[in-house]
């Protein structure tokens, strides 16, 4: 797992295994994150989103 000093993930989220979070990456309350998902810079993951297994979300991207 490579989880970037400059994301911001909240305390109570779920990451899974093999997870890359790049710089500016905000994961917000009651996130899970499955195994083996690439998020790129400046993606925003919101309250309460699901991301399953073999995901890339892309620079920018708010979900």
């Amino acid at each position: 797992m490579m989880i970037s000093p400059l994301a911001y993930i909240h305390p109570e989220a779920k990451i899974g295994k093999n997870v890359e979070i790049a710089p500016f990456v905000y994961i917000d309350k009651n996130v899970v994150i499955g195994d083996d998902n690439k998020i790129m810079p400046n993606a925003n993951i919101l309250y309460g989103t699901r991301i399953g297994t073999g995901n890339v979300i892309f620079p920018g991207a708010v979900i």
